[in-house]
């Protein structure tokens, strides 16, 4: 199932984003978040490294990534929080309501 994800991602270049269907229904929350926030973290390591290596990693764009980092630290704590008071069936509907905008935009809506 992962190597069929991992086709996925690469056809659409749609990142850790396929794991959001996947995941809910096959792990426990706490899997689940530790599964989202690695696959996110080593998804955006490998996207920094290929930009860096194509050249295309500007100082501009560091400084933008850098000041992201504070909202981005409170996100990962403030979801933490919320899916501890989620039950299981709170869960997958919140995973799958974020996927709403996504799948919008990859389907160019916006």
């Amino acid at each position: 199932m992962m190597a069929s994800g991992g086709l996925i991602v690469g056809a659409l270049g749609a990142g850790a984003l396929p794991l959001f269907v996947y995941l809910p229904l096959r792990y426990p929350p706490a899997a689940m978040r530790a599964l989202f926030t690695v696959a996110f973290g080593l998804g955006t390591l490998a996207w920094t490294l290929a930009n860096a290596q194509a050249g295309l990693l500007t100082a501009g764009l560091v400084r933008l990534a850098l000041l992201s980092l504070p909202g981005t630290l409170a996100g990962l704590w403030l979801g933490a929080r919320l899916f501890e008071r989620l039950p299981r069936r709170g869960q997958v509907r919140a995973v799958a309501l974020l996927l709403v905008p996504v799948a919008l935009k990859l389907m160019g809506a916006f």
